[in-house]
């Protein structure tokens, strides 16, 4: 999948760009192994400390590498159908089912 110059690809059902991928896995691994290897202390702190910066990698990550999505309005006839098609799959999601 390409928009303009850039190159995406499907992550867990969801598109990124190798660029941003990159920058996102280097820093929290980063935070990561700095925490664990810099924080003295008898297990499990050090591993608390990684788990840390674990999360504070991904906070600054979803913060500094900005979203490359664009929302859309959808046709109200569209949604129509996929109600209809909600309701008469039995629950299931898959629209299989049969209408009542």
């Amino acid at each position: 999948m390409a928009h303009g110059d850039v190159e995406y690809y499907e992550v867990w059902g969801d598109t990124a760009s190798i660029g941003d991928l990159v920058k996102a896995v280097v820093l929290t691994v980063g935070l990561t192994m700095a925490a664990y290897l810099l924080v003295p202390g008898e297990a499990p702190v050090p591993l608390v400390a990684g788990l840390g910066g674990a999360v504070l990698g991904f906070v600054l990550s979803s913060f500094l590498i900005p979203t490359k999505r664009v929302l859309a309005a959808a046709d109200e006839d569209a949604d129509a159908d996929a109600d209809a098609d909600a309701d008469t799959d039995g629950g299931t999601g898959t629209g299989t089912g049969v209408r009542r």
